[in-house]
């Protein structure tokens, strides 16, 4: 017979009084933590399996990368040898071009210092080039100056043509005068020759004919020795001259000077003795000729007439 809902209700509560009728300690029931443990165990080991399972598979996975990373590893030290090499080929080929780098560098110094010594090889040709012109104009000029001169001795050479002339040029006359001293001429380089109106001017206002004539201390050859040497220091070309007469044993001295628009002048300025009488001015021109008579004539007339001195052999000018 099938029992109520109470009484089963009933049955249930005596039954549990029965199973716990008084309150006391519980025993720990070991089983039950044995059992806790047991299944701990499994839970573990069932864990450790799955997580070894796991760990397997990641460690596989794991050499499967460490695999790939030995070959990348190999592959990236096979690059990076590679790369060593390339990188020593490199610094070697940077050496190398660092060597010639440096032998330019060299050669551009040496190509400097080359251009710097044919600067200055231009430069001391130009210079040179310079001088040689500057010389050539100085030697034109010296060439005009030269056909000048040997224009005006041809000029002179016309003059002294078929007259008995002996000309000497740059050194002393072999004279002595009445007092037995050499006659020595003071000549100016810078001297030229001057027009007859020059020349006269200056004859006529040089005093050496005022001296007076005495012998043996101041005859002819000192007088023209003092004219040549007061027309040289005034920049005036002048020549000592000397002549012989036929027949006599004596000769006598005078100047002669070349002018530009009267020609050859022979000019006497020998002075009077003391207590002669005579001329205020004893200047004179003369004709000089091989032949003729020598009779100078006064440059200012004064009443007085000079006496012929003889006839003339020879000549003998020195410039």
């Amino acid at each position: 017979m099938e029992l109520s809902p109470e009484e089963k209700r009933k049955i249930y509560e005596e039954e549990r009084a029965r199973l716990e009728p008084v309150e006391k300690p519980k025993k720990k029931d070991t089983r039950y933590d044995m059992r806790s443990i047991l299944v701990l165990v499994v839970i573990l080991l069932m864990g450790a399996l799955a997580w070894g399972g796991v760990t397997q598979a990641r460690l596989s996975g794991s050499e499967a990368n460490l695999s790939t990373a030995k070959a990348s590893l190999v592959t990236t030290q096979a690059d990076l040898s590679n790369t060593q090499a390339t990188l020593n080929n490199a610094t070697a080929e940077v050496s190398s071009l660092n060597g010639q780098v440096n032998s330019l560098n060299s050669q551009v110094n040496s190509l400097n210092s080359q251009v710097s010594n044919f600067n200055n090889t231009v430069n001391n040709l130009e210079s040179q080039l310079s001088q040689v012109q500057n010389s050539a104009a100085g030697s034109q000029n010296t060439i005009t100056t030269l056909q000048s001169e040997l224009n005006q001795a041809n000029s002179e050479l016309q003059l002294y043509h078929e007259t008995g002339i002996t000309i000497y040029s740059g050194i002393q006359p072999a004279v002595i005068d009445e007092a037995g001293v050499f006659v020595t001429l003071m000549r100016n380089p810078a001297a030229e020759n001057p027009t007859w109106a020059e020349l006269k001017s200056f004859i006529l206002a040089d005093k050496t004919d005022s001296t007076p004539y005495i012998v043996p201390t101041y005859t002819c050859a000192d007088y023209a020795r003092d004219v040549y040497d007061n027309a040289e220091a005034a920049g005036i070309r002048a020549a000592f001259v000397t002549i012989n007469f036929q027949g006599q044993s004596s000769g006598h001295a005078l100047d002669a000077f070349v002018t530009t628009d009267q020609g050859l002048i022979y000019i006497d300025c020998t002075g009077t003795a003391p207590g002669q009488a005579g001329p205020a001015n004893n200047d004179s021109t003369v004709v000089v000729k091989r032949g003729t008579e020598y009779q100078p004539q006064f440059i200012i007339p004064q009443g007085w007439v000079y006496l012929p001195m003889g006839i003339v052999d020879t000549i003998t000018i020195y410039w």
